[in-house]
C-alpha cells in the first residue's frame, strides 16, 4: 500500500495534539504572569512596610 497524502483522521488527531500543546503552553504563560504580579506586589509590600518599620528600629537601638 503506497500512500501519498495523510487521511482527514490523521490531519484531525494532529490539530487535536497541537491544540493541546498549545493550552499547556497558554497555562504556563499565564501561570508565570500571575506568579510576576505577586511577586511585584508582594516584594513593594515588603520595600513599603521597611520605610516604615526602619526608622522605628533606629529609635529602638538608640
Amino acid at each position: 500500500m503506497n500512500r501519498k497524502a495523510l487521511t482527514l483522521l490523521e490531519i484531525l488527531i494532529s490539530v487535536i495534539i497541537l491544540a493541546l500543546v498549545v493550552t499547556g503552553l497558554g497555562n504556563v504563560f499565564v501561570a508565570g504572569k500571575r506568579y510576576i504580579q505577586h511577586s511585584r506586589m508582594r516584594m513593594t509590600g515588603g520595600e513599603i512596610g521597611k520605610y516604615f518599620l526602619d526608622p522605628l528600629q533606629n529609635d529602638v537601638n538608640q
